[in-house]
């Protein structure tokens, strides 16, 4: 009889301590390291006005299979091409993402992509420039 009361003591002390030292689910969750899926967002890349005598092209979108030439890129390196006849576009890109625009005749970028707009970027004919938007919805332009 003395060993099972003993016995028992020591099951009840180790169900204790097993409970204590499980962390909670929510810590298990926060303390997970797949920061690439829990950055990710969807954003609204949006240029307006638009200039209705050219066409803008949209490289490294990721919303396709066809490959593309980034700015200053010497073979195709990037995802997803999106063509709009006109300037006037808006885009829905799963972000943190770096995309290039070209375009065919003079025109202007007026870009935003929820958090923030651009000043006007001036776009010669033929020209192309490199944009980034984090997570957040910024957008920045890169040199």
């Amino acid at each position: 009889m003395k060993k099972l009361v003993i016995a028992n003591c020591i099951l009840a002390i180790a169900v204790i301590f097993s409970f204590c030292a499980k962390p909670d689910l929510t810590e298990e969750l926060i303390a997970s390291t797949d920061a690439a899926a829990g950055d990710r967002a969807t954003c609204t890349l949006v240029n307006s006005p638009g200039n209705i005598n050219t066409t803008i092209t949209i490289c490294g979108t990721n919303t396709n299979k066809t490959t593309c030439v980034p700015c200053g890129a010497a073979a195709p390196s990037a995802t997803g091409v999106e063509v709009f006849a006109g300037s006037l576009f808006a885009l829905n890109l799963q972000t943190p993402i770096t995309i290039s625009i070209s375009n065919t005749n003079l025109t202007a970028l007026n870009l935003t992509a929820g958090n923030n707009t651009l000043p006007t970027i001036p776009m010669p004919a033929g020209s192309c420039f490199k944009f980034h938007i984090d997570a957040n919805c910024f957008i920045t332009q890169i040199p």
